[in-house]
């Protein structure tokens, strides 16, 4: 009855509308300030109440559309000409899923006849029944049914953008309720924050579920199909090929059907293979609402795992064979057992080495995570096969004498281990006028000082890139050249790396430059491909989100086979350990503590750098690119590429690229 109800009211409101013209003489303003870097130039607030509605495909590029991003929340104040008796409020906005624009999260409306204190009227996602899409524009409405003379609009976005292009007030012809203001202007923002944390529980509570696990059975324990699958995907799990040093995993799902609370331990008999453990993948929560068993817990022998009733868990036992042969060992969670079986080739991944390809995940040592576990870090990024080392601009400070600069001689020891160093300079930050003669001179004493103590850590010169602009826009090549070229009069063997998301950048940066990571498309990396000179390197990055749910093998693990399809040498993902980097934003567990989602493959645990089953994942595809490239030697880069390409074609099947790199390494032992 409830639900039919509001759908009436819903309908009356829009029937309202078709009869009511909104008021003319509207007054808004906006904080922040308008800051979607497309739009920001011609942003006018004035067009908010102009009564011009935005149509067609380009909503949020539109002259007459305001849009944020990467803001916690926007402020829309209304001002009415008078005193006035209103009937409902309509906002415009709009969702599109494959740009990662979402419906807000809440839109909460306030009331007032002072601007002093206030009244809150409703949430306009509360009483609109709409969903993101993949594009659709939609008029949100709030029924008010004051008395006032000024309304407060109050969004706080779910992801990085909102967008809207008109707020319309529809007065009523009749009376209207006294407005009853309880709050001040100060107390508003408490509302909104507990509001927030309410939407976002309530969203989560919302959520697809997986199969309810019914009651009144016994403890289960399932094999995943293969290690990387979904955790709903349980069969019984093939035997599994590897060879002696390779990495392989097999992953299980545990289950309590009994009703009540489980306490069970879990071993691992591992008959003495090589290096083994057990983890429990701990569920995270991700911006967009899902929840995803990700962060390893390591789980002693005999420790006890808790489920409380109807749960599940996810283990994960992780494999590096020291010996070759038919191995098995065996898990048990209570009186559970389940065998893992595996035939181990005597050949050594560690032969294979040579075909190791470059691997950048900028992992910045300044953020929060890395800065208290430096050491944890390197010998995480290292085991992962992690080849680059990337300086922040702001540790690198070049105006600093590098004997002055404490921050980066105290992480200079880091370097260690990583094959290349790349200095990211965002010289676009400087002002136009900072690269003074003078300037250029310190700047470039400055560099042979670093390339002089980075030379005692162990990296060669030829292994030091200079990274001026990440991901050069059209308008910065300019700008990337001239810097290029200065350098370069100073010192000669000067590198330089480039980040390149835009096609229309290419032909501008690619010619300067030593390495090319150019962004996941197709297009640009063909493009990049046909114009590589010799010596060149080109590398492949994305950077979807939100990263806790992203699929840890089609994503993750395939990141190495598109790269071998591609003919690419290198490959990664932004970011390792990034919780966003504004007040607040610090926690890798919490998708919701900045402006947007996390980009992280690891979690801290007191002074440990925990890993994911992602972060695995991408390991395993690291370890592909090895077996495709050893196979591509023996057999030919045609047979290689047949293989790799039949498994990109089923990315969404593991048990494709499991079975292809068992192919791969029974080849290899012929």
């Amino acid at each position: 009855m409830r639900i039919f109800q509001i759908q009436v009211f819903l309908l009356l409101l829009v029937a309202s509308a078709i009869g009511q013209q909104p008021m003319k003489g509207l007054r808004a303003d906006v904080a922040p300030a308008p800051n979607y870097s497309l739009t920001k130039s011609m942003s006018n607030v004035a067009s908010l109440t102009d009564g011009k509605y935005t149509t067609g495909t380009m909503y949020w590029k539109d002259a007459g559309t305001l849009g944020w991003q990467n803001v916690n929340k926007i402020t829309i104040n209304i001002t009415l000409p008078a005193l006035t008796n209103i009937d409902f409020i309509k906002l415009n906005t709009v969702t599109g899923q494959k740009a990662q624009v979402n419906l807000p999260l809440s839109i909460m409306v306030f009331g007032s006849k002072d601007q002093q204190s206030w009244q809150q009227l409703g949430d306009m996602m509360d009483n609109n029944k709409v969903e993101d899409a993949y594009y659709n524009i939609i008029s949100l409405t709030q029924q008010v049914d004051r008395s006032l003379r000024y309304l407060k609009l109050v969004v706080v976005p779910n992801g990085a953008y909102f967008f809207t292009d008109e707020i319309s007030v529809f007065a009523k012809s009749n009376s209207a309720r006294a407005l009853q203001p309880d709050m001040s202007t100060d107390a508003i923002d408490t509302v909104v924050k507990s509001r927030r944390t309410a939407m976002i529980d309530r969203r989560f509570a919302a959520a697809p579920k997986g199969a309810a696990i019914a009651g009144g059975g016994s403890l289960t324990l399932s094999p995943l199909i293969t290690a990387f699958s979904n955790p709903d995907q349980s069969g019984q799990q093939a035997t599994v090929t590897t060879m002696v040093g390779l990495t392989t995993y097999a992953t299980f799902n545990i289950s309590n059907p009994t009703g009540k609370a489980q306490q069970i331990p879990v071993t691992l008999t591992d008959g003495g293979i090589g290096s083994t453990a057990v983890y429990w993948a701990k569920p995270v929560r991700s911006r967009d609402f899902k929840t995803v068993p990700d962060a390893l817990m390591p789980i002693d022998n005999g420790q006890s795992l808790q489920l409380k009733p109807g749960e599940s868990a996810v283990l994960v036992v992780k494999i590096k064979p020291s010996k070759s042969g038919n191995q098995q060992l065996k898990l048990k969670a209570g009186s559970m057992e389940q065998t893992v079986s595996l035939s181990v080739n005597p050949s050594s991944f560690s032969a294979y080495s040579k075909y190791a390809p470059d691997v950048n995940v900028w992992a910045y040592f300044n953020d929060p995570l890395l800065k208290d576990r430096p050491a944890a870090a390197q010998k995480d990024l290292l085991a992962h096969g992690a080849t680059t080392f990337v300086f922040h601009p702001g540790i690198l400070a070049p105006e600093k004498p590098l004997n002055q600069n404490s921050r980066l001689t105290d992480m200079l020891p880091m370097v260690k281990g990583f094959k290349q160093v790349l200095l990211f300079l965002n010289i676009p930050a400087r002002k136009d006028d900072y690269w003074t003669p003078g300037n250029r001179q310190r700047f470039i004493a400055w560099y042979k000082s670093l390339v002089g103590a980075l030379g005692q850590q162990g990296i060669a010169s030829s292994n030091i890139y200079l990274y001026p602009v990440d991901e050069v826009k059209p308008a910065q090549g300019a700008l990337y050249a001239d810097f290029v070229k200065w350098v370069k009069s100073g010192v000669p063997d000067a590198r330089f790396f480039a980040t390149i998301s835009d096609i229309k950048s290419l032909s501008l940066v690619q010619p300067l430059t030593d390495i090319v990571q150019v962004y996941n498309n197709n297009q640009l990396i063909a493009a990049a491909k046909s114009n590589q000179r010799p010596g060149q390197q080109i590398w492949l990055y994305d950077t979807k989100k939100p990263t806790k749910s992203l699929p840890p093998y089609s994503y993750y693990r395939l990141m190495g086979w598109k790269a071998f399809a591609s003919g690419l040498t290198g490959f990664g993902f932004w970011q390792y350990a990034d919780a966003g980097h504004d007040k607040g934003a610090t926690s890798l567990w919490d998708d919701f503590d900045g402006q947007s989602a996390d980009y992280n493959v690891v979690y801290d645990n007191g002074p440990a750098v925990i890993s994911s089953r992602r972060w695995e994942a991408f390991k395993a595809g690291v370890d592909d690119y090895i077996l495709l490239q050893a196979y591509a030697k023996k057999f030919g880069n045609g047979a290689a590429l047949k293989i790799c390409n039949e498994v990109l074609s089923n990315a969404g099947n593991p048990y494709t690229g499991e079975q292809a790199r068992k192919n791969i390494i029974s080849a290899l032992e012929k």
